[in-house]
């Protein structure tokens, strides 16, 4: 099993490498043209390649290569013929040449009292391929343990050092971004570790100038997911060791994860900016770097000279869909059509003689055509509007998931409009069958139809970074003429481009009448809630609180952040005016705050309390709300009052117009 799938893996790797070589050699043109990030989807691509064995998904190649699968040291090399006759207790055979005797056959002289070279003993029976399979298993293992060994060792390490993180690299995030954050000796700049659940390393001590740009850089790499592909890379020089061409894509690789890091991180920004990145990029110079599965801030000298310069490029790139398709079946070709067999196996066209003997097409063959869709009469496309708007409100947008959905409408899209650009795409879509949503309309079973509604973000949602924002949006699904099928969106959110069918979300009556936005009002009515379903009733901040009373908060409270959030972040949100989510609370250390556990309610509700329906509701249930300058009373008569201050914030952040919770008093 592991000679065939090391035959098989050993020339599908010399193929591909001879391709990697090449695209290698027409790297740098290529990252000119097309930049970075295009390089490094193509190196992944390669190296899904040399992982995966291609002769599996081709079984019958059309080329092959023969492989000798004869036994270097077959059994009847430990014998030997002789004249005389053995003595008592040797086995013998009789050597006949025809019917006539010519001597006898023993063992060797050696065997004969017990002993066996090394050779002997490792060798009979083998073939070339087999120990080649073995010296291939050995290798894989080897650099497997160095490379995994060697990082496993590191994080022990990392976790036995690690320290609370100083507040200076905490304050440089980004806001809104908590990302999971160790201090560590070990490191001398930040790095990020771990596949599946990344995290931040940061140096000890007090974060130098420019760390912002620094943490930008490594959030980047996060939401790259480059560590899972230079992990990717690791298993590809893991399984082909011996193939230099195999390590120097890891290593060109390596240098394009980070320089298309840079450029993702600096999109859009000024030379200002990238200036100031720069200067970040200088302090990180020839300081220490981890192993193989962690992405880093610091490089060498090359490095920089290379980086530095990529840095100010901002010439536009081509996307290059077509070319790094055209290119990644060419090297699925190289490795997948070329298979290994037995020398001794009958070539495949003389097994299956008639295999060659295929028909050409005829010239007079029909032409194709492509179909046209066919015209929709005026009751189907009422029909399949109707039945559009029925699912856009009764099943699409059912699930707030953080948004607030509003007035909307549905329209049909005329077959004349399906070549556009855009919707052309859409309709390029594979299906489940095989065929694409073009096909579908063309045979007359359904419409297209565009849905437009607006969504109002929750207040939680902000702090969330929700992918489409809020605003007037429109979807394109298909609504089926035959209604026990149905309706499915092919599309996602598209923004409104005439600004003037831009949302206007109307206020609150409740939040009118407390002179609140809605963000205020709804973020006040969410807290009750939280505040209520803990049971929380005399204190002044959570410090005040048991631990199990303030970790079931934290979970009633999650909810609304739709289990986004961390700790720290939704208890600077609902009790300190500050902006920084990462700061650090007065009541609490990091550490404590860390050890939080909020993945199950501790402590019962005030008794009679139920709360709302649903958390989109914005009904205020059984509490009353008063004003009184900058501070809201939220109280459950005779059960239970809470203080909110009315924090205004940053007018450019909407996100920070918010009710800060201020104390809590029981009135029973």
């Amino acid at each position: 099993m592991f000679a065939t799938l090391f035959a098989s893996l050993f020339v599908q790797g010399i193929l591909l490498g001879l391709a990697a070589l090449a695209l290698l050699a027409a790297a740098p043109r290529l990252q000119k043209r097309y930049g970075p990030q295009w390089l490094c989807r193509l190196w992944v691509t390669l190296a899904v390649l040399l992982l995966v064995p291609l002769h599996a998904l081709v079984p019958q190649a059309p080329a092959a290569v023969s492989v000798d699968t004869t036994p270097l040291y077959s059994r009847t090399a430990l014998s030997q013929e002789v004249t005389e006759r053995p003595a008592d207790g040797v086995p013998y055979m009789v050597a006949m040449e025809g019917d006539t005797p010519t001597g006898y056959i023993v063992p060797r002289a050696e065997l004969q009292t017990g002993h066996r070279t090394v050779l002997e003993r490792l060798a009979v029976g083998a073939t070339r391929l087999n120990l080649l399979a073995l010296a291939w298993n050995l290798g894989v293992l080897a650099v497997a343990l160095y490379q995994f060994g060697g990082y496993a060792v590191w994080r022990i390490r990392v976790r036995r050092t690690a320290q609370p993180v100083d507040p200076g690299w905490r304050s440089a995030l980004p806001q809104g971004v908590c990302p999971r954050m160790v201090a560590t000796p070990l490191v001398r700049s930040p790095m990020v570790a771990g596949t599946l659940h990344p995290v931040l390393l940061t140096p000890t001590g007090t974060a130098p100038n420019g760390a912002d740009y620094m943490l930008a850089h490594e959030l980047t790499h996060i939401k790259r997911h480059d560590v899972a592909k230079k992990l990717l890379f690791t298993l590809a020089c893991a399984v082909h060791w011996y193939n230099p061409a195999v390590w120097l894509l890891a290593a060109r690789a390596g240098r394009d994860i980070e320089e298309a890091c840079d450029a993702e991180t600096l999109c859009g920004r000024d030379a200002a900016y990238r200036a100031a990145y720069a200067d970040a990029l200088l302090t990180a110079v020839r300081q220490n770097r981890g192993p193989a599965l962690t992405s880093g801030f610091a490089l060498n000298k090359r490095q920089f000279k290379q980086r530095l310069a990529a840095l100010w490029d901002t010439a536009p790139k081509h996307r290059g869909r077509a070319l790094l398709a055209v290119l990644a079946l060419t090297a699925c070709c190289a490795g997948g059509l070329v298979a290994c067999k037995p020398a001794d196996a009958a070539p495949q066209d003389e097994q299956e003689p008639a295999a060659a003997a295929v028909s050409a097409p005829s010239e007079t063959a029909n032409p194709i055509v492509t179909p046209e869709p066919p015209p929709i009469s005026m009751e189907a496309g009422a029909a399949a509007v109707r039945r559009g708007a029925d699912f856009l409100w009764s099943e699409y947008l059912t699930d707030g998931n953080g948004y607030y959905y509003h007035s909307g409408a549905c329209g049909l899209v005329e077959p004349e409009d399906y070549d556009t650009e855009y919707i052309s795409a859409l309709l390029e879509t594979r299906r489940d069958d095989g065929t694409t949503w073009r096909d579908y309309l063309n045979d007359g079973r359904g419409a297209l139809v565009k849905a437009t509604f607006e969504a109002e973000l929750t207040p939680e949602a902000w702090y969330l970074g929700k992918q489409y924002g809020e605003g007037r949006f429109h979807v394109y699904l298909i609504a089926p003429f035959d209604e026990s099928q149905p309706c499915e969106v092919i599309s996602g959110w598209q923004s409104a481009d005439d600004p003037n069918q831009s949302a206007h979300f109307e206020i609150l009556p409740m939040a009118r009448e407390l002179d609140l936005t809605n963000n205020q009002y709804r973020m006040l009515l969410h807290q009750c809630s939280a505040l209520a379903q803990a049971g929380a009733q005399n204190f002044f901040n959570p410090g005040d609180w048991p631990q199990d009373e303030l970790e079931t908060y934290l979970y009633y409270r999650n909810q609304y952040f739709y289990g986004g959030a961390d700790a720290l972040m939704m208890l600077n949100v609902d009790f300190t005016p500050a902006n920084d989510w990462n700061q650090q609370l007065l009541y609490l250390t990091y550490d404590e705050v860390n050890a939080l556990d909020f993945s199950a309610p501790k402590t019962a509700a005030l008794p009679g309390y139920t709360p709302p329906e649903s958390l989109e509701s914005d009904d205020p249930g059984v509490w009353t709300f008063t004003r009184e300058g900058l501070y809201i009373t939220a109280e459950w008569p005779g059960v239970e009052r809470y203080t909110f201050y009315v924090h205004n914030g940053n007018a450019s952040l909407k996100f920070d117009a918010r009710t800060i919770c201020v104390q809590g008093q029981s009135l029973s």
